[in-house]
């Protein structure tokens, strides 16, 4: 009788534990899917080009106001 009570918590502690790592399997899989979607559709249209070309300005008046030591 306890053997057959013992054994039914142990299968259920399995399911569990077989459920939470699927669980985990699955949400890693989304992020990773998620994360190669935003690179990807980054990549494709260029995006990282067109932010740096819309910043470039504001560096260079940035840089452009920097005094330099020009002795040679």
């Amino acid at each position: 009788m306890m053997k057959k009570v013992i054994e039914k918590k142990r299968k259920k502690a399995k399911r569990r534990m077989k459920r939470k790592a699927i669980k985990l399997l699955l949400n890693l899989f989304l992020l990773v899917t998620g994360l190669f979607v935003v690179t990807f559709t980054v990549y494709f249209f260029n995006l990282d080009m067109k932010l740096t070309s819309m910043i470039e300005p504001f560096l260079l008046k940035h840089y452009d106001r920097i005094e330099r030591n020009q002795h040679l």
